[in-house]
């Protein structure tokens, strides 16, 4: 699929009446995953650029990025607990203090997810994450009546939630009070090689509590999953191992039995585990395993 010019045709229980079409192959495989991970079997369909603007004049489809609009469907609510984590993770102190000094970070509900959601769909956001002790705020903003919606997360939960749970002192080339024990140049080049038997063509990585797909093109090194991506210099990718890189910065194959980042959302916990079982029985259905878009 050369092109990336493809559409997505969604079996049983589909979450869209219509196919969604798609320009980039990236994008296409990682929806194609992610809608899997959700229940929904799809079947990618490659389309030569000329059948796909027919289609989409024909409004037969829905182009991925415009697809967001309307009734507000069950496999978005999973892609907005991914994004809710990935944000949090990214938050550095210090947060927001009550007035017991406990510290807190919230994450706004991405408004149009808010706008078009209904008290279960919310509910449904919630149970997403690996924990029931994150608050639902709201914080009043410009009118009375207009509010922003927030998951409230506080110090220690963050914390929790960061990385593999693996302090720096327990990672390789590292001292005992977490410091490098080498420079970071001369650990990457001794692990160059492992990081490139780690990071492969077409796997699923975690990163953040979110899933990645990752690509070596032409030396340029690439995690996407169809919204975020991150560029890795090519040199360096065995300092992203998972215990190697600094907490927080790990970069997590879904096959690894040693790792779960605790972040991850319920429904791709359940997607994960199902993987490794698959893969530990030889018999690994997973379309980003078995061939690549």
């Amino acid at each position: 699929m050369e092109t990336g010019y493809a559409k997505l045709q969604l079996e049983r229980e589909a979450p869209l009446e219509k196919n969604l079409y798609f320009s980039s192959a990236f994008d296409l495989k990682n929806a194609e995953i992610h809608l899997r991970a959700c229940g929904y079997p799809c079947r990618p369909v490659p389309l030569s650029k000329e059948e796909y603007f027919s289609e989409i004049k024909q409004e037969i489809g829905y182009v991925w990025w415009t697809a967001r609009i309307g009734p507000l469907l069950p496999w978005e609510i999973a892609w907005e607990a991914q994004r809710i984590l990935y944000r949090l993770t990214d938050c550095h102190g210090p947060g927001i203090r009550d007035q017991s000094g406990q510290e807190f970070y919230g994450i706004q509900i991405a408004p149009g997810f808010l706008s078009r959601a209904t008290g279960d769909q919310l509910d449904a956001l919630w149970e997403e994450f690996p924990h029931h002790s994150v608050q639902l705020g709201w914080e009043k903003y410009g009118k009375p009546d207009d509010f922003k919606k927030f998951f409230v997360f506080d110090k220690q939960e963050k914390e929790e939630l960061e990385g593999i749970g693996m302090a720096n002192s327990e990672k390789r080339f590292r001292t005992r009070d977490g410091k490098l024990s080498h420079s970071i140049e001369e650990i990457a080049r001794q692990i160059r090689t492992e990081g490139m038997a780690y990071f492969r063509n077409g796997k699923q990585y975690l990163i953040g509590g979110m899933l990645f797909t990752f690509t070596d093109r032409d030396g340029m090194s690439l995690f996407t999953n169809g919204i975020f991506n991150l560029f890795v210099n090519g040199d360096r990718i065995g300092t992203f191992l998972p215990d190697v890189a600094d907490r927080g910065s790990e970069i997590v194959a879904v096959e690894d039995h040693r790792y779960l980042p605790l972040s991850l959302p319920k429904s791709l916990r359940t997607y994960v585990a199902n993987i490794r079982n698959q893969i530990g029985s030889g018999v690994c259905q997973c379309p980003s395993v078995r061939r690549s878009v």
